[in-house]
């Protein structure tokens, strides 16, 4: 995909969204696509040149697999990602499984392969999409609503809260976008 200052953003994020086609009939974590643009990539010819993807329970970088837990439920196989590649970061264990997910594959995916030292804050943007928005969370804090509702978990009903968790632990301040297929 090419972006360059003379093409229309709604058509850059149109193009990002048709990267991440994934049938409502999967696990609302069966495609997850992390982008991260910078103001210098929208100004010059440039190219996606690294990807993440987190499918079937294994971990993919550039379409080669990194690490694979077949044998863990989606909880576990999040943990297990989490300590192989040896991320310190205690939010984590707050997220719920769309933040995991994606944050996760921004840890994988800036790992040695993107110097954000090299851009301001201000000037790293990020752009996401999934298929089912946050309705693994939704599910969970609607159970919880006849009891007592939960606010640390209302706050992962909303689908952009994985960029913020990304946002944060890099320090990205940029513009952001959380594209979520319509059911």
């Amino acid at each position: 995909m090419k972006a360059n200052a003379e093409g229309d953003l709604r058509s850059l994020i149109r193009s990002c969204f048709c990267l991440s086609k994934a049938s409502l009939r999967a696990s609302p974590f069966k495609n997850f696509v992390t982008l991260f643009l910078t103001r210098k990539d929208l100004e010059q010819t440039n190219y996606i040149t690294s990807s993440c993807n987190i499918n079937n329970n294994t971990v993919y970088k550039n379409g080669k697999p990194l690490f694979a837990n077949n044998d863990a439920d989606i909880q576990a196989f999040f943990l297990s990602v989490y300590k192989r590649f040896e991320i310190n970061y205690s939010r984590f264990y707050k997220m719920d499984n769309l933040s995991k997910l994606g944050w996760l594959a921004s840890e994988i995916l800036l790992k040695d392969s993107f110097k954000k030292d090299s851009y301001s804050p201000e000037d790293i943007g990020l752009i996401l999409s999934n298929a089912n928005s946050s309705l693994d969370t939704d599910q969970k804090y609607m159970a919880g609503v006849a009891d007592v509702p939960s606010p640390s978990l209302f706050v992962y009903t909303l689908p952009n809260i994985v960029t913020g968790e990304i946002c944060i632990r890099n320090n990205f301040k940029g513009e952001l976008s959380m594209l979520s297929k319509a059911l």
